[in-house]
C-alpha cells in the first residue's frame, strides 16, 4: 500500500538509516524528476533546463536532491556526482535551514508555489551567495505530494549594488546632516563673532585712553582671527566632504589680480615691501570661472608672503599655461624674498593645521587651514598647486586652473592701445620686477623702451640723447629712487632746456601727503600709486602725452592722477536709477552723482522699460516693489526686448551689444533671493537700505569704473569718522543715529534735514493709507505701504521705525497690525519732533522725548 507523507516528513534529514539513501546507491543520471512528464516530452524539457541561466534543482520530501540542471551545479560549486543526493542542508547554514523548512512547510500545507524568497547559500568552497528561489509542490503520477522543485536564481551582484546605494545613501544622509550642522555652527558663531566686531569698531570712535584703546583694538584683532578660522573650518569640511561646487560665471582675471594687489598694498607699504602685479599680455583678460575661490586662493599665498616677507618684494604674477581652445589654463605664481620654506617641511605646509615649523604660528600666527584649502580648490580647478623655496631666500607658490573663454572676446591683451606705437619711454626704478612689469605693459602697446636702474643712471641716458640718438617721449620714474628719488630727477630734468618739455610721471608704493603738490613744484605731469593697474598706465600716459602736444610751446602746468583719469571716465557712464519711494530716490541719486556718473531715474517698471527702448545705458538699477509695474516684470520686458532687436542693434546701436547689466535694489536679503533675482534676468543685487559704499561698489564692478565718492587729489587726507566735519554725541534713545546718516550723506546737514522732510511728508499720507487698508481688510496695500516705510526709514537710519514698519508688513493679523500701526505712529512722532528741534536748535542742545542729545555743528563742515 502507497505511504501517506505528512508534513512533517520533510523535517527528518535524510540518511540511510531512516530509509534515505546514500550518494552511492542513487543512480548518476540527473532525469529522475520527470516522472509525471508525458513520453516524448522529456528531452524537450532537459534540453530547456540546460539551458537557462538560473539553478534548477527537485528534492523529495525529505530533502534529497533527486534533479538539478547544470546551473544548480555552477551556482553551488559542486559536480553533478556531489549533488546527486545531497541534502539541501549542506550548502544551508544552520539559521536558514529553520527558514527554508518553514516554507517548504508552507507550500505542502497550501499546495500553492511561493515566489521570490530570498537566502544566502554556502559554496562548495565556503563563499557564499546570495540567491532569489520560487518553490512549488511536486505530486506523483497519483497526485500525491512527492517532493519539491525550485528554480534559484543568484542575486548577489543586485543585493551588492543594492547594499551599496544603501550605503551612499546613508553616507549622503550623515554628510548632509553634517554639512547642516557646520553651517548652522558657523552661522551662530558668525552672529555673536560680527556683534563683537561692530561693538569694538564703534567703542573705537568713543572717547578712550591709550590703554583702553589698544584693549579694543586687542579684542577686534583677535575676533576677525576667529572668524577667519571658523570660516576656514567651514570651508575644509565642505571640501573634504564633495560638498563644494565652483561657480561658472564671466570675471575679468586681470581686474582680479589689481584688487588683489591693492587690498595688499598698503600693509606692503608699511613693511616697506615693493608689491607687483602682473597679467602677461598673452592671458585673455575676460574668462569664466569662479572668481570669488580663484582670489581666495590668491589672498591665502599673497597674505602667507606678506606675513613671512620683511624685506624685499612680492610678487603676484600670472601667464598662459596651456591654449585648449575654448578652455585654456592660467599658470598663477606668487613669490616673495621671506624666510622660506626647508626642503622637509614643503609637503608638510600643505596639512590642515601644519605649519613648516612649530615657532612659526606663535611668531607669525595663522592656523594652517589657508594652504590645505588652496590645495583643494585648486585641484577643483583642474590643476596642482607646487612650492619651491630655499630657507632665507624667499618662496614661489605655482598653481595651474582651467577655465573658459567667453564667447566673443578677443583672444589676448597683446594689443595693448592705440596711439603708443613708437614711443619712446624711459622706465626709471631700482626694482627690477617693477621695471619688468610695465616694459612688458608698454611694449605690447609698441612703445619702444629704455631702463635706468638710478637716477644717474636716467640723467646719464639723456646726456647722451641727440643727434641720431634721439631722447625719450615720456619719462616714467619711480619716486622713491634711492640716492636722488624721483622729484630730485624731475627738478634736475626741468632745469636743462633741452629736457624741458619732456613729460613725467611719478610712481609711488603709496599717496602721501603733499605729494601732489611736490609733483607740480617739480613739474611732474603724473602722478600713479603702486602697484600699476594696466589700464590706469596706458589712460596716465595717452591723457599725459596729449597734455604734451598740446602745449609744445610752453611749460605744461596740467596734472594727472588716477581720479582725473576716473572721473572723467565715470561722466561716460549712462545710469539708470529705478525708485519709487521719494526718500530713497533721493539718496541713490545724491550717491550717484556726487560719484560724477550720468543718471536717469525712472519712478516704476514702466518707466524703465520706457527709457531703456529709447536710450542706451551702461547700468539699470531696478528696485522690486513698485507700483504700474514691479521690477522682475520690467526686467523681462527689458531682456525681451534686446532679443527681439537681436542684440547688435539693440536700442539703435550699430554695434554689438550685450545685454545691460541690470541690479537689483531691495530689501529681501534671505536665501534664495539671488538665484531668483538671476532667474528673472538680471544680473546682481544690492540689499537696502542702500549704503554709499556698497553702492557705489556694485556701480564700480559692473561698469568697469573706480568710483570715490568724494574724489581728491592724491595725497590729500581722507576724511572719516573722528575728523573735524562733525561731533556728534549720540544717545541710544535718538530716534535715528545722526552720527551714522551724517557720515552716510558726506556731513551735509542741509540734505539730511531736506530727506527727513520729504519722509516724514510721505510716511504720514501713507499710515492714513494703513489705516485705511486695516479697516477694509485690504492685507496687500498694508504690506506695500510698510515696506516703503521701512526702506525709507533704514535710509535715515531712524532703525526703529524701520523696524515696526517691518513687523507691519510681515503681520497678516488685523488685530495685531492695529498696535503695529499704533506704534509706527510714536515712532514717527518722535522723528517728527526730532526734525523740527534739528531744524530749529542749530548747535545748542536739544531736548527728544526726554533724551538730551548734544549736537556741535563745526563751522565749514558741509563740503
Amino acid at each position: 500500500m502507497r505511504k501517506r507523507y505528512q508534513a512533517q516528513d520533510i523535517h527528518e534529514p535524510v540518511t540511510p538509516e531512516n530509509g534515505g539513501h546514500s550518494p552511492e546507491d542513487l543512480p548518476s543520471e540527473r532525469g529522475r524528476g520527470f516522472e509525471e512528464v508525458p513520453g516524448g516530452s522529456e528531452e524537450k524539457c532537459r534540453s530547456i533546463l540546460a539551458s537557462i541561466e538560473e539553478g534548477y534543482f527537485e528534492v523529495d520530501l525529505r530533502g534529497k536532491i533527486t534533479f538539478f540542471n547544470d546551473s544548480m551545479c555552477r551556482i553551488l560549486g559542486y559536480s553533478g556526482n556531489d549533488m546527486m543526493g545531497m541534502h539541501y542542508t549542506r550548502y544551508i547554514d544552520a539559521e536558514q535551514v529553520k527558514q527554508v523548512v518553514s516554507l517548504f512547510h508552507q507550500v505542502f500545507l497550501k499546495g500553492s508555489p511561493d515566489k521570490a524568497v530570498g537566502w544566502e547559500i554556502i559554496r562548495k568552497d565556503g563563499t557564499r551567495r546570495s540567491v532569489e528561489s520560487s518553490i512549488s509542490l511536486v505530486r506523483d503520477l497519483q497526485g500525491e505530494p512527492a517532493g519539491f522543485r525550485g528554480v534559484v536564481r543568484d542575486i548577489t551582484e543586485r543585493r551588492q549594488a543594492e547594499e551599496l546605494q544603501k550605503e551612499m545613501i546613508r553616507a549622503e544622509a550623515k554628510n548632509r546632516a553634517k554639512n547642516e550642522f557646520l553651517a548652522h555652527m558657523s552661522h551662530e558663531m558668525r552672529t555673536p563673532l560680527n556683534g563683537i566686531i561692530g561693538m569694538a569698531e564703534l567703542a573705537l570712535d568713543t572717547g578712550l585712553d591709550e590703554d583702553q584703546r589698544d584693549m579694543i583694538l586687542a579684542i577686534g584683532r583677535e575676533s576677525q582671527n576667529l572668524l577667519a578660522l571658523i570660516t576656514g573650518i567651514l570651508d575644509l569640511s565642505k571640501l573634504e566632504a564633495e560638498k563644494f561646487e565652483l561657480e561658472q560665471i564671466p570675471f575679468d582675471v586681470r581686474v582680479l589680480i589689481e584688487d588683489l594687489a591693492k587690498s595688499f598694498a598698503v600693509r606692503a607699504d608699511k613693511k616697506g615691501l615693493e608689491l607687483v602685479a602682473f597679467l602677461s599680455p598673452e592671458v585673455p583678460s575676460v574668462l569664466i570661472g569662479d572668481p570669488g575661490r580663484l582670489r581666495q586662493v590668491l589672498t591665502n599665498l599673497a597674505g602667507n608672503a606678506l606675513k613671512f616677507t620683511e624685506e624685499g618684494e612680492i610678487f603676484i604674477k600670472a601667464e598662459l599655461a596651456g591654449d585648449l581652445g575654448q578652455k585654456l589654463g592660467v599658470r598663477f605664481t606668487v613669490k616673495d624674498t621671506g624666510i622660506g620654506i626647508p626642503r622637509g617641511k614643503q609637503k608638510l605646509i600643505f596639512e590642515s593645521f601644519t605649519q613648516a615649523d612649530s615657532t612659526t604660528s606663535l611668531k607669525y600666527g595663522g592656523t594652517g587651514l589657508g594652504l590645505p584649502i588652496s590645495k583643494k580648490l585648486v585641484g577643483l580647478m583642474g590643476g596642482e598647486i607646487e612650492v619651491e623655496s630655499k630657507p632665507g631666500k624667499g618662496s614661489s607658490f605655482r598653481f595651474t586652473a582651467f577655465f573658459h573663454r567667453q564667447p566673443g572676446k578677443k583672444a589676448s591683451l597683446r594689443e595693448g592701445v592705440g596711439g603708443l606705437e613708437n614711443t619712446r619711454v624711459l622706465i626709471v626704478d631700482d626694482h627690477v620686477t617693477g621695471r619688468t612689469v610695465l616694459r612688458e605693459y608698454l611694449e605690447s602697446s609698441g612703445c619702444i623702451v629704455q631702463e635706468a636702474k638710478s637716477a644717474e643712471a636716467a640723467l646719464s641716458i639723456l646726456g647722451e640723447a641727440g643727434g641720431p640718438n634721439r631722447g625719450p617721449d615720456l619719462i616714467i620714474t619711480d619716486a622713491t629712487l634711492p640716492g636722488m628719488n624721483g622729484y630730485d630727477l624731475a627738478s634736475a630734468i626741468r632745469r636743462h632746456e633741452p629736457w624741458r618739455r619732456i613729460p613725467i610721471i611719478a610712481l609711488t608704493s603709496m599717496c602721501a601727503i603733499g605729494d601732489g603738490k611736490r609733483c607740480r613744484e617739480n613739474g611732474i605731469q603724473g602722478y600713479l600709486p603702486k602697484p600699476i593697474r594696466r589700464d590706469e598706465i596706458y589712460a596716465v600716459i595717452s591723457e599725459v602725452l596729449g597734455m604734451s602736444r598740446d602745449r609744445e610751446s610752453q611749460a605744461m602746468t596740467g596734472f594727472v592722477t588716477r581720479h582725473t583719469i576716473a572721473e572723467a571716465a565715470r561722466g561716460k557712464i549712462q545710469i539708470l536709477l529705478t525708485e519709487d519711494y521719494p526718500t530713497n530716490r533721493q539718496v541713490a541719486l545724491r550717491q550717484i552723482r556726487t560719484a560724477g556718473y550720468a543718471v536717469d531715474v525712472a519712478e516704476n517698471g514702466q518707466q524703465a522699460f520706457d527709457a531703456c527702448r529709447c536710450k542706451r545705458y551702461d547700468l539699470v538699477l531696478m528696485d522690486i516693489q513698485m507700483p504700474v509695474m514691479d521690477g522682475f516684470k520690467a526686467t523681462r520686458m527689458i531682456r525681451d526686448h534686446e532679443k527681439r532687436l537681436g542684440r547688435e542693434h539693440a536700442f539703435g546701436c550699430s554695434e554689438p551689444l550685450k545685454g545691460v547689466p541690470i541690479i537689483a535694489m531691495t530689501a529681501h536679503a534671505v536665501k534664495g533671493f539671488r538665484e531668483r533675482c538671476l532667474g528673472a534676468g538680471m544680473d546682481d543685487y544690492i540689499t537696502k537700505p542702500l549704503k554709499r559704499q556698497d553702492l557705489l561698489g556694485i556701480i564700480e564692478k559692473w561698469s568697469g569704473q573706480p568710483s570715490d565718492a568724494f574724489p581728491r587729489e592724491e595725497g590729500s587726507p581722507v576724511r572719516g569718522k573722528g575728523s573735524s566735519a562733525e561731533a556728534v554725541v549720540r544717545t541710544v534713545a535718538a530716534p535715528l543715529d545722526l552720527g551714522r546718516a551724517l557720515e552716510e550723506f558726506g556731513c551735509d546737514r542741509e540734505f539730511l534735514l531736506e530727506l527727513m522732510k520729504g519722509f516724514l511728508k510721505n510716511a504720514r499720507g501713507q499710515i492714513g493709507a494703513i489705516r485705511g487698508a486695516l479697516l477694509a481688510g485690504d492685507a496687500e496695500i498694508v504690506r506695500r505701504e510698510a515696506h516703503s516705510i521701512k526702506g525709507g526709514a533704514s535710509n535715515l537710519t531712524a532703525d526703529a521705525l524701520a523696524r515696526v514698519a517691518s513687523e507691519l508688513e510681515k503681520s497678516g493679523d488685523p488685530e495685531q497690525g492695529s498696535a503695529l500701526l499704533g506704534r509706527m505712529d510714536d515712532e514717527l512722532q518722535r522723528l517728527e519732533t526730532y526734525a523740527s528741534e534739528m531744524r530749529s536748535g542749530g548747535g545748542s542742545g536739544m531736548e527728544s522725548r526726554g533724551s538730551s542729545i548734544a549736537i556741535s555743528w563745526n563751522k565749514g563742515a558741509r563740503q
